[in-house]
């Protein structure tokens, strides 16, 4: 299995006080994987914007469920 794509959906808007927001800066870029069956993936990138981009993890071009008992999303910033 091969996870190496990853997705930001920047909304555009306009914060309080007249202030435009950022484009989405990619720090970190995910980096490609490949796993045996069965075995625990780490996914990680860091993605910087205002507002907050919403991240979409993708395999093989489908979204990746982000919930469940073996899923763990956690955010930083």
């Amino acid at each position: 299995m091969s996870v190496s794509e990853s997705e930001t959906e920047p909304e555009l808007a306009m914060l309080d006080k007249g202030v435009p927001g950022t484009r989405p800066i990619v720090r970190v870029p995910p980096r490609g994987l490949r796993l045996t069956e069965g075995t625990d993936a780490i996914l990680q990138s860091n993605i910087v914007g205002n507002p907050k981009p919403k991240i979409y993890w993708l395999f093989n071009g489908a979204p990746i469920r982000m919930s469940g008992p073996r899923i763990q999303m956690s955010y930083r910033g």
